[in-house]
């Protein structure tokens, strides 16, 4: 929620000395919340006075932002440190461990740091990693970014539901939101201490959900069960300290950092503080010589360039300009005394001369913030709404004026601050009628779906063309969104549609459509990973409502929320927790039975399962739903133990890895495969039916749990066509294609696009997204905030008149929600009967086989005749597959 910006301030003499200015980000001003987190960030900070802490020099207000000034550093983060060292053999050993006493003896003061009147603030990092120890080039260790610390009188409490921190560093009770204390980052320097005994990562790869289950469920691995040699003292110490109960851990910091130290003196490594010291200055300067030379070389153009600036009469972006005293939203708070409050009023006196310098993001102390590039002044300006206000500087009134003041690009006029702003980028598209974008009435839509790489042949660009086919059918219905009340003219609805293809852009790709355009809702995503990460990081804290229409993940669900607003992340997909239980009664009621008729296996015999699943937030969550829900042998999935295998195929995984997963599927000889992922086909299931013992009296049944039906994907169908048995035992669990929503949406998609689609490969559950969007903009009336929007979902569920999605249905809906009446909208995909709580709908199922075609080659999935009825929880129908 910060800024960060490289200053220089500048005094008589030419006086001039390297400042850190950070600032809460302009979007952030007006959130209560997010100002209250800066200022008990401010207020912590400015209390900690301590060698191993970086300094926060001043608190202010400058007449427009609130703002930290803090020492400058100069230098690199322990995270880059070890990276750069890993080049040429790693960091040394002792040099480690020597940072990491450095790092515990500044988080024993935050710890047992007290207000001006002797009373314990309790502070608590809560962030404490590699990238928030700092190593300077003199070989000096600060303690970074006490942005989430929480103190005893902090006045912004910890949202509940939120996890605050990395999870790699994070302690068992932070990560199941627990109350922590100072124990939390004694276990995050603990993981640092493990990883620089053993030189690998704690958690390798996983996910944070998985570290999260295995914090709860499992010990930590000892260092020694990495390297054998590693001293046995060193060993207890770093176990110690990552004790899964905090009360086994060292009592302090100071503890913690005394058994170092005794290691370093009992191993005869200990050098004395100043050898350490010079020490790591010179291994700093041997790694960064060449970093550094830049840095300094770019920071003096820029003092150059201010010098000159200031010679001139330029006006550069500077803090202290503004006129009068600043007036916090609580000034005491800052500080506990009046002396301290007194100290953060004069701030602005002291930075009147602090010009922001336009410097690389790289040389900034903190790191990976931005940077002041923009040498033009900035106005924060409302449009002029009297005759007074007529001299306020404005930038624009209307989307034309944009327009044409960037040669009629596609730029609106935002009506909040009455700014230009770019609706294209270089992954952004505009989807809209002629003349949407001049129109200042317009109603913009985001949109984020894959449509380069393969997941755009997968499914991307045909759910992006089916939110354009819903805009479409409104434009020729209505001419767009239509008033609730009153005679106005209908509002066009159009879209901003992003590409989210790749993982590092994803996070751009969300500010530009929340803080850019500011559309109140988006409509995708690529993953459910993605949905969860900025839900939490960007469209939950800004209010924008989520609509996932592909993303499948039970995680989704948990996403926390705050209190006193509806909920804002809405998913038109299936959930993995709604189709674990119709897995049981499949496995259950439908598997089990066939396979005990064989007589090789017979009535007594116990049923052995394999779950198949793929690394990604999709399969773990399915995962955890499945182990509560599903039942076989007459026991839970826990239960039975020996008869039950769960084998991950991480997306790293090559081709040795994926021979391994083979050969246990060959040891165990499953009767049931759960597939979660039909990409898994070709790496597993293809060579494990050619490996499969020719004299085994079974064969496995797969089963294809809704991620996907059973033929779609290219290597599923090579693997079932040609052979009839085979294709007996591969099943798929899909929600229902042969609705009449889902047909009308077949027909329209096919006379509007050229690539055709059959029932089964419908993009149904973005199109029921969009469509519950739209209606969600009418119910409405027009009030465009996600919570609102989020809030009108109440008007598209029973009781009310049942309608499909679809053109045919648009008047009758429209009609019916103004005259004051609920729509029950109905799906393409789902019912779409909605719990209000959760944002999901249960959907009933549907047992999906091959289909085959007229040479005796597998086909797109058809529906099997048996199927799975929610409301009962039981399968009926008789099986009728080719």
């Amino acid at each position: 929620m910060g800024i960060v910006y490289l200053a220089v301030a500048q005094g008589p003499a030419g006086f001039a000395k390297l400042k850190v200015i950070k600032r809460l980000r302009p979007d952030f001003a007006s959130d209560k919340r997010a100002l209250q987190m800066f200022l008990d960030e401010a207020r912590t900070s400015a209390r900690l006075l301590h060698p191993n802490i970086v300094q926060t020099n001043e608190v202010g207000f400058d007449g427009k932002h609130y703002f930290l000034e803090m020492e400058y550093l100069e230098g690199q983060s322990y995270e880059a440190l070890t990276r750069k060292a890993a080049e040429t053999g790693g960091l040394p050993l002792s040099l480690a461990l020597w940072i990491l006493t450095q790092t515990l003896g500044g988080l024993h003061y935050a710890h047992e740091s007290t207000d001006l009147e002797g009373k314990p603030l309790k502070v608590v990092h809560r962030d404490v990693s590699p990238h928030n120890v700092f190593v300077t080039y003199d070989g000096n260790v600060k303690v970074l970014d006490f942005g989430i610390a929480k103190a005893a009188d902090s006045s912004s409490e910890t949202q509940t539901g939120a996890v605050k921190g990395k999870a790699t560093y994070m302690a068992p009770e932070q990560s199941t939101r627990k109350g922590v204390d100072h124990r939390a980052d004694i276990f995050a320097v603990g993981v640092m201490l493990w990883q620089a005994i053993t030189g690998t990562r704690l958690w390798g790869d996983l996910t944070d959900f998985e570290i999260f289950m295995r914090l709860q469920t499992q010990a930590i691995p000892s260092p020694r069960s990495v390297h054998a040699d590693v001293p046995a003292d060193l060993e207890a110490i770093c176990m110690r300290a990552l004790a899964i109960d905090p009360n086994d851990r060292f009592a302090s910091a100071a503890d913690f950092q005394t058994a170092l130290e005794e290691h370093l003196e009992a191993t005869g490594i200990r050098k004395g503080f100043r050898s350490s010291q010079r020490e790591l200055a010179k291994t700093m300067t041997a790694l960064f010589s060449v970093q550094r030379a830049a840095a300094k070389a770019e920071i003096e153009a820029e003092m150059k360039k201010e010098a000159t600036a200031a010679r001139t009469g330029v006006d550069l972006p500077r803090l202290g300009d503004a006129a009068g005293e600043p007036v916090l939203e609580n000034t005491k708070s800052v500080g506990s005394t009046t002396t301290e409050s007194r100290r953060v009023r004069a701030s602005t006196t002291s930075l009147k001369r602090t010009a922001l310098l336009a410097v690389g993001a790289a040389l900034v102390a903190s790191a990976a913030a931005a940077v002041a590039s923009n040498r033009t002044k900035s106005h924060d300006a409302a449009p002029p709404t009297s005759a007074s206000a007529t001299a306020v500087i404005k930038e624009c009134t209307t989307n034309a004026e944009c327009m044409h003041s960037h040669a009629n690009a596609a730029w609106i006029c935002r009506k909040d601050d009455w700014k230009c702003a770019a609706l294209e980028s270089a992954d952004c598209k505009v989807m809209a009628e002629p003349g949407d974008v001049e129109n200042d009435r317009t109603i913009w839509i985001g949109a984020m779906f894959p449509t380069t790489g393969p997941q755009a042949a997968a499914g991307g660009i045909n759910s992006l063309r089916a939110v354009d086919l819903v805009r479409r059918d409104f434009v020729q219905m209505t001419h767009g969104i239509p008033p609730l009340t009153g005679d106005a003219p209908p509002r066009p609805l159009a879209i901003v549609a992003c590409d989210d293809s790749k993982d590092n852009l994803r996070i751009g790709i969300a500010h530009h459509l929340v803080d850019d355009v500011r559309v109140p809702a988006v409509i995708g995503f690529a993953s459910s990973q993605e949905v969860i990460d900025l839900a939490t990081s960007v469209f939950i804290p800004k209010r924008v409502l989520m609509i996932p229409s592909v993303n499948v993940s039970a995680l989704i669900t948990a996403i926390p929320h705050p209190a006193g607003i509806p909920r804002l992340v809405w998913r038109t997909a299936i959930s993995t927790a709604d189709v674990a239980s119709p897995i049981g009664v499949v496995i259950g009621d439908f598997l089990e039975p066939r396979l005990r008729a064989l007589p090789s296996v017979g009535a007594d015999s116990p049923i052995r399962l394999a779950l198949l699943r793929s690394g990604d937030a999709s399969g773990q969550s399915f995962a955890g739903s499945f182990f509560e829900r599903v039942h076989f042998n007459g026991k839970t999935v826990l239960e039975n133990d020996a008869n039950f295998r769960e084998l991950v195929v991480k997306e790293s995984s090559g081709d040795g890895e994926q021979r391994q997963i083979v050969d246990q599927l060959l040891k165990f000889r499953p009767h049931i495969i759960l597939c979660v992922n039909d990409a898994l086909t070709k790496p597993i299931l293809a060579p494990l039916e050619a490996r499969w013992p020719r004299g085994e009296s079974f064969k496995p049944y797969n089963l294809f749990p809704g991620l996907g039906g059973v033929g779609e994907a290219n290597d599923v169908m090579v693997l079932l066509s040609g052979s009839k048995e085979r294709r007996s035992r591969f099943f798929g669990l899909e929600t229902p294609s042969a609705t009449a929503a889902n047909a009308q949406l077949r027909t329209r998609f096919n006379e509007t696009f050229s690539d055709r689609v059959d029932l089964n490969g419908t993009p149904a559950g973005t199109y029921d997204a969009m469509y519950l969007l739209s209606y969600a903009v009418l119910a409405s009336d027009a009030k465009l905030t996600g919570p609102d929007l989020a809030g009108a979902m109440s008007r598209l569920v029973a009781p009310g008149k049942s309608l499909d999605v679809g053109p045919l249905h648009i008047f009758e809906a429209v009609e019916a929600l103004r005259r004051g009446e609920n729509v029950d909208l109905v799906g393409a995909m789902t019912p779409l009967n909605f719990d209000l709580s959760t944002g999901e709908s249960p959907s009933d199922y549907v047992l999906t086989c091959s289909g085959v075609d007229d040479q005796g080659l597998a086909a797109p999935s058809i529906e099997s005749g048996v199927s799975y009825d929610a409301t009962v929880k039981k399968l009926k129908g008789a099986l009728r597959c080719p």
